[in-house]
């Protein structure tokens, strides 16, 4: 729920960036420790939670632009760890609904006057095309998952 609510206030400040940070933290985490024990069921309600938030943190204007950024990093890090987990297998619609246009559910903004969103979703892509990447490439990383 914390990814999915547009802004958080807590006694008159602003901590948007820093809840959702921390309830990305927490699912990075969890990828690692509990993910695979996980249910089918549980892990598409936990990817469809994170892309909902990458695509509310592509189209909404809430942070500045610092903080849209470093949030972008933390879910494209989030998106990569669930693609190296499930990916052929288990979510077989993967670069689409990363790579597709936003209005057929990727992370693509397609529209031309609001650049600045359009940028952010292109840099949560590029950024988990590369880690996964990396990953892939990791014998001792490959090894690790399950």
């Amino acid at each position: 729920q914390w990814l999915l609510t547009e802004r958080h206030v807590y006694e008159g400040h602003e901590i948007t960036t820093q809840t959702k940070l921390l309830a990305l933290e927490i699912i990075s985490e969890f990828l690692h420790k509990g993910y695979s024990q996980a249910s089918e069921a549980d892990r598409l309600q936990l990817r469809d939670a994170v892309l909902k938030s990458a695509r509310m943190t592509v189209v909404t204007n809430v942070m500045s632009p610092g903080e849209t950024r470093i949030l972008g990093k933390k879910l494209a890090t989030v998106l990569e760890g669930i693609v190296v987990r499930d990916f052929p297998q288990r979510w077989q619609t993967f670069t689409t609904n990363i790579f597709g246009r936003l209005s057929a559910g990727g992370l693509w903004l397609d529209d031309p006057s609001m650049i600045q969103q359009q940028q952010v979703g292109v840099q949560i892509c590029l950024e988990c095309l590369k880690l996964i990447a990396e990953d892939c490439t990791d014998s001792d990383y490959n090894a690790k998952i399950n």
